[in-house]
C-alpha cells in the first residue's frame, strides 16, 4: 500500500507532505468494511463487542494449539496499550488487544478478554499433555484431550469457521464417544452448554466458540 511505503525513513519528505493515511481512514470510517472498523477507536458498540468475542476466542484457540504442538509456556504480551493517538499505526493494529486499562498508573478497567484469559488459566493449570483428536468424518471439529497432572481428563472443542461471521451460524450437533457417566460443558465466557451422556455417547452442540468439557463432579 502507498501509505506503508511513505512512512519508511527514506521517504520522510513524502511522508511530511502526505496526510496521515490512518487519519484518512477515520474520515471515512463508515464506508469501511466492518472487519476493518472493529479495529478502530470509536467503532460501534456492536463491533466493539464482536471484536472482544473474536479476540477472546483467538486467545483460547492459539494457546491450545500452541500447547498441543509442544509449547511449554505462553504469556500475554500486551496487557496494556496506549490508544491516545488513534492515528498511530500501532494503535490501529494492536490498540484493542489489551486486557487492562490504566489511568495514571491505576487499574480502572478489565476488558472482557481478561476474564476469558483467567478462565483459560483455571482450566489449563496443572496440565500434563494436550493432544488433538482427529475424527475423520468430522473434519471441521477441533477436539483436544487435556490430561492434568492428577490424571483427570478434560476436553476442549470448537468448530472451524470464519472468525468474523462464524458466530452468526447456529451450533452444530455432535455425538461423540464418551466413557464417563456424565459431562459438564462450559464455554470460554462462562456459559453452561448442554451436554448429555447416554450409552457411551456424548451429545453436545459445538460452535466457533471454544467449550471445555469435563466430568461433572
Amino acid at each position: 500500500m502507498e501509505w506503508q511505503r511513505v512512512i519508511s525513513p527514506k521517504d520522510t519528505v513524502a511522508y511530511m507532505n502526505m496526510k496521515n493515511p490512518i487519519a484518512a481512514m477515520y474520515d471515512s470510517i463508515n464506508t469501511l468494511a466492518p472487519q476493518t472498523q472493529m479495529f478502530m477507536m470509536g467503532s460501534s458498540k456492536e463491533l466493539n463487542d464482536k471484536y472482544d468475542r473474536l479476540q477472546s476466542r483467538d486467545i483460547i484457540m492459539r494457546n491450545i494449539l500452541a500447547f498441543s504442538a509442544g509449547v511449554q509456556k505462553t504469556m500475554y504480551w500486551d496487557l496494556w496499550h496506549s490508544t491516545e493517538d488513534k492515528n498511530n499505526m500501532m494503535t490501529l493494529m494492536f490498540g484493542k488487544n489489551k486486557l487492562l486499562e490504566y489511568d495514571n498508573g491505576k487499574l480502572i478497567k478489565e476488558y472482557p478478554e481478561a476474564n476469558v484469559f483467567k478462565r483459560m488459566t483455571d482450566h489449563l493449570k496443572d496440565i500434563k499433555t494436550i493432544k488433538k483428536i482427529d475424527i475423520p468424518e468430522k473434519q471441521l471439529l477441533y477436539l483436544f484431550e487435556i490430561v492434568r497432572t492428577d490424571k483427570s481428563i478434560m476436553y476442549a472443542a470448537w468448530e472451524k469457521r470464519d472468525p468474523f461471521s462464524g458466530e452468526d451460524q447456529p451450533a452444530t450437533h455432535y455425538i461423540l464417544p464418551w466413557s464417563e457417566n456424565n459431562a459438564k460443558a462450559t464455554d470460554i465466557f462462562g456459559k453452561m452448554i448442554s451436554a448429555t451422556v447416554s450409552e457411551g455417547k456424548l451429545t453436545i452442540d459445538v460452535s466457533v466458540t471454544p467449550v471445555f468439557i469435563e466430568v461433572h463432579k
